[in-house]
């Protein structure tokens, strides 16, 4: 394989097993190139030719054949790979020193690849351990306290996978129309295109913020200390600084197991993930084991049919978005969609077996599980203050004869979670660096140039999460408000991803390519009518589960969420002012959003930048230009976060 010039930018998609030597030409077009880029099958060459010596852009494919070289071509193609964050990083050249805050020249070069490595099975791992991380094990006694009756918080788990069923229909199509990496961050900005970045900020906000892995990094810790202290039986007999100290330890070596190797990771993904499996079907068939050796004087303690005083409808809503939180994760593999092996030059068949294997098994399961935990315990066990560790201290020695085998068990489940959150959440945060939306973004979009590894990225999700982790409380309630918050938040999400699914035909249809049609909801009414009631089912979610009345009340769900949606608002309302030239030069940093089809400017100053943002969907950049003293504090800055970088890897 021969590599471009020093003067031109290559983008590579690695070559599937089933490619036949063949030399195609292709006239690229806005329309076909992140398709053709994306594609398994070819491998695709934009260069970008110096102004000074030729003043067209060209665009051609390299004649590739399938011999015994293509797996060195391949490894020899990951080393000289770089962040696709970094063709938005502008810059100019001055004696061969790059300045940070300036326009890029038109000779400013970059190369990156889109590997599609996941096959069925990392997509199922990816989000089966997201869907099954700590929630299992620490939601059905909270939703027994909330319902009481083990009738209606059964019935709760089974609308849960309703639920996660119509969720994932909805996310599939978006998925299979926009196979990029991002999830609701592409699918937002592609479906609510104006006000320009609006959508796209006000998401980014949001995931930047709570979607991190403090959740279970601290049950991770809370099992590994209940098992060192078998006479621990409440949570607020754990020391909290022990348990924020494992807590942190244990994201910092899955950061640093993604940041040496992703190879690693998703061998751990695949693994961790048919362990789940067993562990969620042991639980189930201990807990039956247990009731049928229940003795006469306990079996009306354990009936499922016994309804409590005392229930308030609110608190069942409040109930269903614990149990919601269980099942978060189902959108996991579309947030890596961009590195989802195509098949007939899509990725539908591998996402959607995929996809459709976890959500089935997980909703299965959970509601198995569940089964096997009510008919083994009774409600006042259950129910007895310290729920997010009943199924430890009151359920394992019932069916085990002891907890502390399930400790380590649920402590593994855990660590899966941790593995693939992780991965995809840092490929989301790269994502949103790569356009250019979030402050010091050329750092936390870079690649590690060594390992082609999201370095930037993984320390923005590890000190977000760790922020969250001193934060969260260690109480119950506590724990369990921190932890939903995010669920609460995203559910907000998917009332306008259902509203947008309304308008991802036409938009398809005038911004991508016209020949495209849903996969699944092909028909209008069918589509429609999924939509309104995924539509439906979230607004009733966020209003009753904001009016419930537990210790610390439902509102401030809604009051958390709205808080920092509107502070990304004011922050895109920040980028709009400073696109005012007069603006922008007064404070010293001046703004730009480039979009493909713009002007005259953008077609000689960010054409290399802009080729990248057809290939990963977004089709913008965001430019900025720093002068004074706003330019000498962004270069200290980013010179200080480099040096972390350094001394920390």
């Amino acid at each position: 394989m021969k590599f471009s010039p020093s003067n031109s930018s290559t983008i590579a998609a690695p070559l599937s097993p089933s490619y036949r030597p063949r030399a195609r030409t292709v006239t690229l077009t806005p329309l076909n190139v992140d398709q053709l880029a994306s594609s398994s099958d070819a491998i695709v060459e934009l260069t970008h030719v110096d102004s000074d010596s030729q003043s067209a852009e060209s665009y051609r494919t390299v004649q590739s054949s399938w011999d015994d070289t293509v797996n060195q071509d391949r490894r020899d193609l990951s080393r000289d790979q770089e962040s696709p964050a970094d063709l938005g990083t502008l810059r100019s050249r001055n004696g061969g020193e790059e300045e940070h805050g300036s326009i890029a020249s038109s000779n400013f070069t970059e190369s990156t690849s889109v590997p599609r490595q996941l096959k069925v099975l990392d997509v199922a791992a990816l989000i089966f351990n997201k869907m099954v991380g700590s929630g299992i094990f620490t939601s059905p006694g909270i939703v027994l306290s909330l319902t009481k009756s083990k009738a209606l918080a059964l019935s709760l788990w089974a609308v849960g996978g309703v639920y996660t069923t119509l969720c994932l229909l909805i996310y599939l199509e978006f998925g299979i129309a926009l196979p990029f990496t991002g999830g609701e961050l592409i699918y937002l900005d592609e479906v609510f295109p104006a006000p320009e970045m609006l959508a796209a900020t006000l998401f980014s906000g949001f995931f930047v913020l709570l979607a991190n892995s403090a959740g279970n990094s601290i049950y991770f810790a809370k099992q590994v200390l209940l098992a060192a202290n078998p006479e621990i039986e409440t949570t607020s007999d754990l020391d909290k600084r022990l348990v924020n100290f494992i807590a942190i330890t244990v994201l910092s070596f899955v950061c640093m197991l993604h940041y040496l190797s992703a190879e690693l990771s998703l061998f751990l993904n695949r693994w961790l993930a048919a362990f789940k499996v067993g562990v969620l079907f042991a639980c189930f068939v201990a807990g039956v084991i247990a009731r049928l050796k229940t003795g006469p004087d306990e079996s009306s303690n354990v009936d499922i049919t016994v309804v409590q005083p005392g229930y308030n409808p609110s608190e069942g809503i409040a109930a269903l978005v614990y149990v919601l939180y269980s099942y978060q994760g189902w959108e996991n593999a579309n947030l890596v969609a961009g590195e989802i092996r195509f098949s007939n030059d899509s990725p539908k068949r591998t996402l959607s077996i995929g996809a459709f294997l976890a959500v089935g098994v997980a909703c299965l399961l959970y509601v198995l599980t569940t089964l096997g935990y009510y008919l083994a315990c009774d409600y006042e066990t259950i129910t007895n203050g310290s729920s997010d560790l009943g199924m430890v201290i009151h359920f394992a020695p019932k069916a085990f004869g002891s907890s502390f085998g399930l400790e380590i068990l649920i402590a593994c489940s855990a660590f899966g979670n941790l593995i693939a959150v992780v991965y995809t959440s840092s490929k989301v945060k790269q994502a949103i660096a790569a356009q250019g939306i979030i402050p010091f973004h050329a750092f936390f979009g870079k690649n590690d140039p060594y390992f082609k590894t999201p370095r930037g990225a993984l320390i923005l999700h590890w000190a977000f999460s760790v922020i969250a982790i001193i934060a969260i409380p260690k109480s119950t309630q506590g724990y369990g408000f921190s932890t939903e918050l995010f669920t609460y938040g995203h559910i907000l999400v998917g009332v306008f991803m259902g509203i947008g699914f309304y308008r991802l035909r036409k938009s398809m249809k005038l911004r991508r390519t016209s020949s495209w049609k849903p996969s699944f909801l092909t028909s209008e009414p069918a589509g429609w009518t999924v939509a309104t009631i995924f539509i439906g089912m979230n607004m009733v979610i966020l209003v009753q589960g904001a009016r419930s009345s537990s210790i610390i009340p439902g509102y401030w769900w809604f009051i958390v969420t709205i808080l920092i949606y509107f502070s990304s608002f004011l922050y895109w309302g920040v980028l709009l002012l400073l696109q005012h030239p007069a603006v922008g030069k007064k404070i010293g940093l001046e703004v730009k959003i480039h979009k493909i089809g713009g002007s005259a400017e953008f077609q000689t100053e960010m054409k290399v930048a802009m080729d990248m943002a057809k290939c990963d969907g977004s089709w913008r950049r965001v430019q900025y230009t720093a002068s004074g003293p706003t330019e000498w504090g962004v270069k200290k800055v980013v010179t200080v976060f480099e040096s972390i970088s350094r001394h920390a890897y």
